[in-house]
């Protein structure tokens, strides 16, 4: 593997890379210090705290106003770059993440709350959606250059009916949803496709969906808890592991927390250890006022019809 000789000098020169880093987050702190930056980071700051997003001017307009958004990106890229051409080896401190015809740079973060840029390319080959993924945050954004063709896609919470459009968008154009029953994608850019969005998302969010574009059909529903997200991830490992002696662990998890996790982790154990799954089973079954009792006790009779040497484990 090539190494640049640049590069290779500031791995070797401490001293070097420190003066780079100081030298950009001296000029992070110089574009946050900025006088008309100062009512922004203040409001979004009440926006991470739960303010509503109409009672805040400045911050509203950097996702309803083309000029504003321009002139913050502008202001934004003009430090940073002026910073980058002085130390070309330093690295910016934000979180970003690209993939191909995808990029984005977070530049504000703060509880659940984000203002980042987002980027999108023209790819050659654009793969046309068949789902549709709704989570539990609001999302506002707005066109600060270039012309894309979106899919909108709006679900009705008293019927589950899907409906989604098309619609062909260009500098300016803003948007505001509520990711819980509206969604947006891009279908095809030309050239390329810059957005600021501003979003939050509740600290105990709603789990997320994937529903199917031709009829509404639930293909995929994760946690909007992280932690609960990670634990539904380990029980799927643990399952296709075989690791029966992270049965005692499952039978904790499936004694309270949300009711999807409680029920995967019933389904793993009865994988894993059928008299163990069916005594879960019937413990939940037991309790009246439990959301899963009914679905248990029905699951319950339903094995032990299926399988009888499940009915003499209940003497044991």
């Amino acid at each position: 593997m090539r190494i640049d000789p640049e590069i290779a000098a500031l791995r070797a020169d401490p001293a070097a890379q420190r003066r780079a880093q100081n030298a950009m987050d001296h000029t992070v702190q110089d574009w946050k210090s900025l006088p008309e930056l100062t009512p922004i980071l203040q409001q979004f700051a009440r926006y991470a705290a739960g303010d509503a997003l109409e009672a805040l001017s400045d911050l509203r307009a950097l996702v309803s106003s083309a000029g504003a958004a321009r002139s913050f990106i502008d202001t934004w890229s003009c430090r940073h770059v002026a910073g980058l051409r002085d130390e070309p080896l330093a690295q910016i401190p934000y979180r970003y993440s690209y993939s191909a015809g995808y990029g984005s740079m977070q530049l504000l973060a703060e509880h659940g709350a984000t203002l980042s840029i987002a980027m999108y390319e023209q790819l050659a080959e654009p793969a046309e959606p068949t789902s549709a993924i709704f989570s539990d945050r609001e999302q506002h954004e707005i066109v600060v250059a270039g012309q894309g063709e979106g899919l909108f896609s709006r679900l009705d919470p008293a019927t589950g009916a899907l409906r989604s459009d098309r619609s062909t968008v260009s500098e300016g154009a803003s948007f505001h949803f509520d990711c819980n029953r509206e969604m947006r994608q891009w279908i095809s850019v030309e050239g390329r496709l810059v957005l600021l969005q501003l979003s939050r998302t509740p600290e105990q969010a709603n789990p997320t969906r994937e529903l199917r574009l031709s009829d509404g059909a639930l293909l995929m529903q994760s946690d909007g808890d992280k932690r609960v997200s990670q634990s539904s991830m380990a029980l799927a490992v643990l399952g296709a592991l075989g690791r029966s002696d992270a049965v005692p662990a499952m039978q904790r998890l499936a004694a309270s927390g949300p009711a999807h996790l409680r029920w995967e982790a019933v389904r793993q154990m009865i994988a894993l250890d059928a008299f163990s799954g069916i005594a879960a089973l019937d413990r939940i079954a037991a309790d009246e006022s439990d959301e899963l009792a009914a679905p248990a006790a029905q699951l319950a009779q339903q094995l032990r019809a299926q399988y009888p040497t499940l009915r003499k484990g209940e003497a044991a």
